[in-house]
């Protein structure tokens, strides 16, 4: 990384309180954790973040490890560290630092730890992102796919679907369409795939809108309303 760009990255750091942080994290999203042995040795491997009991712990799944990783390295009292994404407003990077406090096995595996006094946020997108409860289609060389857009800005969104559906690429274009259900009429989102993240039974792809794209959605987002949980169409 250019000196410039990994000074302005620190300047846009912010902390905030831990309880605060974990509300920005969505149940089932993947997380790095990092461990750092008394003796030196680092660990590395991703798991899933749970939730949250009250403000005092955190939950995770077990991490899919073997069970001497499990011996060596998830050991009550160690230092852990983690990187989540967090997709709301802006978007950021979410790492903090905490101690690991209980291990459950059975009949469920599930991973503790104390609830961080802070949390570092780094903002990924220079402009807010907006939920929406929008439906839509994914036009890919071989097929059309049925999408759920989860939010959306002037220069992107982020979709989903099911995992089981067909795998679509980094940086691959593609042509999101959204129809609006009262005047039958198409908006094309065009744009190229950022990122890919898997939450629970479904795939997150951030999209990254180009000219004509970015033109398309300034129309779209007047046509939307607030409905209580996010921006939709207006209803007749």
């Amino acid at each position: 990384m250019e000196l410039k760009k990994y000074i302005s990255s620190k300047e846009k750091e912010k902390q905030i309180p831990g309880a605060q942080g974990a509300l920005l994290i969505k149940s089932s999203s993947v997380v790095t954790i990092s461990i750092k042995t008394p003796l030196g040795r680092i660990f590395r491997c991703e798991t899933a973040f749970i939730g949250t009991n009250s403000h005092d712990y955190l939950l995770f799944e077990m991490p899919a490890i073997s069970k001497k990783e499990i011996e060596m390295y998830l050991l009550e009292g160690f230092n852990i560290s983690i990187k989540a994404i967090s997709d709301r407003g802006e978007g950021a990077v979410v790492r903090f630092t905490s101690k690991i406090e209980h291990l459950i096995l059975k009949p469920i595996g599930l991973l503790v730890i104390n609830m961080p006094h802070s949390m570092v946020l780094t903002p990924l997108r220079s402009e807010p992102r907006f939920e929406v409860n929008l439906q839509g289609k994914a036009v890919l060389p071989e097929r059309q796919l049925q999408v759920e857009l989860q939010d959306l800005s002037h220069k992107g969104c982020c979709f989903q679907h099911s995992i089981h559906g067909p795998e679509i690429s980094l940086n691959q274009k593609i042509d999101l369409f959204i129809m609006n259900p009262t005047l039958k009429t198409y908006f094309q989102l065009s744009g190229s795939v950022k990122s890919i993240n898997r939450i629970g039974v479904f795939c997150q792809y951030g999209v990254m809108f180009d000219q004509q794209g970015r033109s398309n959605t300034k129309l779209l987002l007047k046509q939307l309303v607030f409905d209580g949980t996010g921006l939709s169409f207006k209803k007749s």
